[in-house]
């Protein structure tokens, strides 16, 4: 959808991937977003991720939207069963002191409404989370038509979790940009009543200063037949530095030099964060009943990344 600047008219345009799915398995596109990358405060590109687990880009660099249909551009696909159903986060590389390359984060998993009494289910199988690079970005807007080969799993940098209670370690290995194009952390699998569920991103994830994501994640509950315990949905929040998904040190306890970790918080919906007229930083969540929860959190002060995008509103 674009709206004129001129009469506020909403005008709407198909674009199709191409890749419809089948009867079986669907496909369809959660969200969009849009991106300006040369400052002039008109989109040049559109990013998104869909059910089948492939993230696109839609070149919008042509003032008529009638090319816009033009085949758009595939740049992953995740593993079977990892679909995309939350929005891309999208920012820059930091490279010698000047905007690089752009940087995708997303997660997968999917959360599927049961209608007229039906139960609801949630995606099965390894989850992930992700930060992709986009190599081709910026010379792309400058020559329209340039294709960028897709980035493969294999070429990507693993981050892992250390499992040590609710306070889990994270990795915080180096990317080697010279060979890998990004970098992927596997959620868990945990065993709860006899029964694998799968950890997985169902919640937008949050980017805070152009460089630090906070990812909510989201595990599916326990109430078998023929058991007595129920156990409740959980979650874990997760803090990155967006570009090489190492552990963000210092989030939760305020100690930079330290370990890095994610924290089971069990929030659910994104995540926010909120500066109080103090100077605290604190990290709003909500629980399953709706109820707001409020945790200081910690970010290092210098951050020289700067947004993708913006907008003045008069």
């Amino acid at each position: 959808m674009s709206i004129d600047q001129n009469t506020g008219r909403p005008s709407f345009k198909f674009i199709s991937t191409g890749e419809v799915g089948t009867p079986a398995s669907p496909n369809g596109i959660a969200y969009v977003t849009p991106i300006d990358l040369d400052g002039d405060n008109i989109y040049d590109y559109a990013y998104a991720g869909d059910i089948l687990g492939n993230v696109w880009r839609f070149n919008l660099l042509s003032s008529n939207s009638n090319d816009w249909t033009s085949q758009p551009q595939k740049l992953f696909t995740a593993p079977a069963i990892q679909p995309i159903s939350t929005k891309i986060i999208v920012t820059r590389m930091e490279q010698n002191g000047t905007s690089g390359d752009v940087i995708l984060n997303f997660g997968t998993g999917m959360r599927k409404e049961g209608y007229l009494g039906g139960k609801t289910t949630y995606a099965t199988g390894q989850q992930s989370i992700y930060g992709i690079r986009d190599k081709t970005a910026l010379a792309f807007s400058m020559v329209p038509g340039t294709t960028t080969p897709q980035v493969d799993r294999s070429r990507m940098q693993r981050q892992v979790v250390h499992d040590g209670g609710k306070q889990d370690q994270l990795s915080n290995m180096k990317v080697d940009w010279n060979t890998k194009s990004g970098w992927y952390l596997d959620l868990t699998r945990p065993t709860i009543n006899g029964k694998v569920e799968y950890e997985q991103v169902i919640y937008n994830p949050y980017l805070e200063r152009g460089k630090y994501l906070i990812a909510n994640t989201f595990i599916d509950g326990s109430n078998p037949v023929l058991s007595c315990r129920t156990v409740q949905s959980s979650g874990y929040t997760y803090p990155f530095e967006a570009t090489s998904g190492s552990g963000l040190r210092g989030f939760f306890d305020n100690n930079f030099t330290g370990s890095s970790y994610r924290k089971q918080l069990n929030a659910v919906g994104a995540p926010i964060l909120l500066r109080t007229t103090d100077g605290k930083l604190l990290l709003l969540t909500k629980d399953n009943q709706g109820n707001p929860n409020l945790h200081e959190v910690y970010l290092p002060e210098s951050s020289s990344i700067r947004r993708i995008s913006w907008r003045e509103i008069f």
